[in-house]
């Protein structure tokens, strides 16, 4: 996973994480403003979204409400959000935000007061941008002006992301899931990244500054076409996702605008929506903090890990060849509702071989790992393929039973709803017997849970079929007689890390 201490390299992908746990220090209360009616002269009390709204007209440079077509709403179950100003076509570029509404790291830097010791550390563009919202929080909060100030009160104190979560909840929540290791990864990073700002600027306070992480990386935006760069554009951070989306936001340099192009049409008041990438479930409540509605995402996957055995006296020889292929003695491959890769039963076939020349070890290799992936005479033949499966539907089994609780539990959990169909909340029955935690969490988490199960269910029925059949065609040769238990489970060892 790539740093996000020093200034290179960067992320490639979209992050979007959470905000603070519910013991952080820092809170925020919704925000009241008066105005004077300009037509009446009455005081008006404004809400945060009516201030942001005002302060949105007044950026330079800004489109009219028409002409972005879409205006923010507030819906149960999604928050802040943008529907449809009026009818949309598809195609047309809506949202229309000028280039001074862009906050990317330069500007932030150029805009706060900590801007001269940010950049004599060198530090990433993650961390400048998580110094300044750090840094607005503080100012908002001792009562001192600041020209973000209306943008901060439309920002989430809490998205739901895992990073919001304390240690002993992502290790119950997310036992077993693709997302497990990712996490705590992900977690310890944030927070030497959060050390590191706190060593330039000890007066943001850590509190502020780790909820800078969290809402930069569930709003962060990285624009193509603005030299590929990251950056926080408010009003476009409304936008929700949808696995069934193709929009994404970007900056159109001929008309130096933010733009985001919808690939259908919209009725007016209805909701828009954005891609934030081809992302499983387990990924959106990693850095987002949501889980879409069971059967509706078909990116999700379960990560089965294929590695190298150190012991394996072959394991030099072995790891040689897969890194000219541009793998390491570790490789992670996606088995998804559609399938698995072509390439998956080739490399546990070629990690599992054993008493061969080590000169024949690179012409296994290229057959495990070629343009043909596949399972041929240098990888075992007929045998080969046989113990690629057994081992593979043994790790099936292994994978389900690594999870915590039931199928049946994890059912009960991801069925309740917070609001009912009137959007009111609704009385929800005490489900800590199963996870510990918030309830949100509970639920997101075995939503996640749920459609990994699946996944591996339906894998090892397919994969059991054509085991079978493999079983009956190995039982009348003479490549089908050297297999028994023995063989199989030394054959496994040290393979997808040790875990069969």
């Amino acid at each position: 996973m790539t740093s996000l201490v020093t200034g290179t390299p960067r992320f490639r992908t979209q992050l979007r994480t959470a905000s603070l746990h519910h013991a952080t220090k820092f809170r925020r209360l919704p925000v009241l403003r008066l105005r004077i009616c300009a037509r009446t002269h009455t005081i008006e009390i404004q809400s945060s979204m009516d201030a942001f709204g005002v302060w949105l007209e007044a950026q330079p440079g800004c489109a009219t409400p028409y002409e972005r077509g879409v205006h923010a709403a507030t819906i149960p179950g999604f928050g802040n959000t943008l529907v449809a100003s009026r009818p949309v076509a598809r195609g047309e570029p809506l949202l229309n935000l000028p280039r001074e509404i862009v906050l990317d790291p330069q500007r932030a830097m150029d805009e706060s007061v900590l801007g001269s010791r940010l950049a004599a550390a060198n530090l990433s563009e993650q961390c400048v941008l998580a110094a300044f919202l750090a840094d607005l929080a503080g100012t908002v909060q001792r009562g001192e002006h600041h020209e973000w100030a209306p943008y901060l009160a439309v920002l989430p104190q809490s998205t739901g992301s895992v990073l919001g979560w304390d240690a002993e909840e992502r290790a119950a929540l997310l036992q077993g899931t693709s997302v497990e290791r990712a996490a705590r990864e992900l977690a310890d990073q944030v927070d030497q990244a959060t050390d590191l700002v706190c060593e330039v600027a000890p007066e943001l306070g850590r509190d502020h500054v780790k909820w800078g992480f969290e809402v930069l990386f569930s709003r962060l935006i990285r624009l193509q076409g603005l030299g590929d760069a990251l950056a926080l554009v408010p009003f476009a951070d409304f936008l929700n996702h949808s696995p069934d989306s193709a929009a994404f936001i970007d900056y159109d340099a001929g008309k130096q605008r933010v733009v985001l192009v919808p690939e259908r049409s919209y009725a007016q008041g209805e909701q828009v929506f954005v891609s934030y990438g081809e992302k499983s479930s387990a990924e959106l409540l990693l850095t987002y903090g949501f889980v879409p509605p069971a059967g509706t995402n078909p990116h999700n996957f379960v990560n089965v890990e294929v590695s190298l055995d150190p012991e394996d006296a072959l394991y030099e020889a072995k790891l040689a060849v897969l890194q000219q292929y541009g793998q390491g003695q570790r490789m992670n491959f996606p088995v998804r509702m559609a399938g698995m890769p072509t390439s998956l039963l080739p490399a546990i076939a070629f990690c599992g071989l054993r008493n061969i020349p080590a000169e024949q070890v690179a012409v296994a290799g290229a057959e495990a790992f070629g343009s043909r992936s596949k399972i041929g005479t240098n990888l075992g033949g007929l045998a080969g393929e046989l113990l690629a499966r057994e081992w593979f539907n043994a790790e099936l089994r292994n994978l389900q039973g690594g999870y915590p609780g039931t199928l049946e539990e994890d059912k009960a959990l991801a069925r309740e709803q917070i609001f009912d169909k009137g959007g009111r909340t609704r009385k929800t029955p005490d489900l800590r017997k199963y996870c510990p935690g918030d309830l949100n969490r509970q639920m997101n988490a075995a939503m996640v849970r749920l459609c990994e199960r699946q996944i591996l269910a339906r894998t090892q029925n397919v994969t059991y079929s054509e085991l079978k059949a493999i079983r009956k065609r190995s039982a009348t040769t003479t490549e089908g007689s050297n297999l028994n238990p023995q063989r199989l489970a030394g054959w496994a060892k040290g393979i997808f890390g040790g875990k069969t």
